[in-house]
């Protein structure tokens, strides 16, 4: 007898490149609009276009906030993050 059912059907997916590059796509695409959206908000709230319009440059206190506090944050997720995904794959692999 035959199974049927969603496990089943997954398996039989093929790993293509073409459906490996869509999915790094879609989640580069979605770290970029989170990363956007976690520099936006904070106890300060700033608008989109005075972060990203390059008037954050201009060294006022948008400029402070958002290279000295925000942006280092994020880079600091992003390292810590992957880091644990390391480590889960290392301990899988044992």
């Amino acid at each position: 007898m035959a199974r049927t059912g969603i496990v089943t059907r997954l398996q039989h997916r093929r790993v293509t490149p073409q459906r490996v590059v869509r999915l790094l796509g879609a989640m580069v695409g979605i770290f970029m609009l989170l990363a956007g959206i976690a520099l936006c908000i904070g106890p300060g709230t700033f608008s989109v276009s005075p972060v990203f319009g390059g008037e954050a440059l201009a060294g006022n206190s948008t400029d402070t906030i958002i290279f000295s506090r925000r942006l280092p944050r994020i880079i600091l997720a992003v390292a810590v993050g992957g880091a644990l995904a390391a480590t889960g794959v290392l301990f899988q692999a044992m």
